[in-house]
């Protein structure tokens, strides 16, 4: 059996394996896997894996690093080398763990998928340092649908604002009502800012591989590149048109646009894709806000 029936097989056996991957992301992926370096990235998450270098996974818990370089000149497997490959991997994801992990002792994931347990005052600095990233690739940022409403968010600015110091993106949000600002020449600029709010609040964290602004989830490990969907530079709005925006998405049946829904594009067994986890980052926020208001 020649090298790319064998590649042939291992995907055909990767498709059968988990339906929540697609086949659009399957096929963005093939032409950048190796033989030697094929691994099926959702069940590594939901084991409590994450990639850390080139067949390399690492456990998010425990520390314990798992090398999947298996050797591909096994005598013994002839046919069956895909079949083996991935059998061995998959046994591997639950031993490897450290005796005393969680992931090792615990069989229920939706329980060691939780969202942050920093401090919201953290919490709050980790957002802004994600969105000074967002900012600095702002013309990747694309448009997204989000369960949080943008008047949801403009409430969360108004209200972190004071508590935050100089930051250059909030400049924008200077009088207390931000309605002033919904036709600013800088509408464009505005919208980036929101955005850079939604993605942050549903476990997605920026990172920059090349050139290119890519989404990460800390918790179900799913990596989506936001330069593939439509961007909101690509788009002529005012900002009051895009209030309304994911509402009109969901109204318009003759829409083409491509965007990011910030709940759908996680892994199923992760924490944020559950809609009634929409406000927990949100609400922890806002009420450490409030209490401290009063004080």
């Amino acid at each position: 059996m020649d090298s790319f029936e064998i590649k042939k097989r291992l995907y055909a056996a990767i498709d059968k394996l988990d339906s929540n991957i697609s086949s659009q992301t399957l096929k963005a992926t093939k032409k950048n896997r190796s033989l030697e370096t094929i691994k099926d990235f959702p069940k590594c998450a939901s084991r409590g894996w994450t990639n850390c270098g080139k067949d390399i996974l690492k456990c998010f818990s425990c520390n314990s690093v798992l090398n999947c370089a298996f050797n591909q000149n096994r005598k013994t497997v002839l046919e069956d080398k895909d079949e083996f490959i991935i059998n061995r991997l998959h046994l591997e994801l639950s031993t490897s763990h450290k005796t005393d992990c969680l992931w090792k002792t615990q069989n229920n994931i939706a329980l060691l998928y939780k969202p942050l347990s920093a401090t919201p005052e953290s919490l709050i600095r980790k957002i802004h340092d994600m969105i000074h990233i967002l900012l600095e690739y702002k013309t990747q940022i694309p448009h997204i649908h989000s369960l949080i409403t943008n008047n949801q968010i403009e409430n969360l600015i108004a209200s972190i604002k004071p508590r935050i110091g100089k930051c250059d993106y909030l400049l924008y949000f200077q009088d207390d009502k931000v309605e002033k600002i919904y036709h600013s020449t800088e509408h464009l600029d505005i919208l980036y800012l929101i955005n850079s709010y939604h993605i942050t609040l549903f476990g997605w964290e920026p990172k920059v591989l090349g050139d290119k602004l890519v989404a990460s989830c800390y918790l179900c490990n799913r990596q989506v590149g936001l330069y593939l969907f439509e961007k909101l530079s690509e788009k002529n709005t005012d900002y009051t048109e895009s209030k309304d925006y994911n509402q009109n998405l969901q109204n318009d049946k003759k829409t083409n646009l491509r965007v990011f829904n910030l709940v759908s594009q996680h892994h199923s067994f992760c924490y944020y894709y559950k809609e009634e986890n929409k406000l927990v980052l949100l609400d922890k926020i806002l009420s450490y806000l409030k209490s401290q208001q009063k004080n």
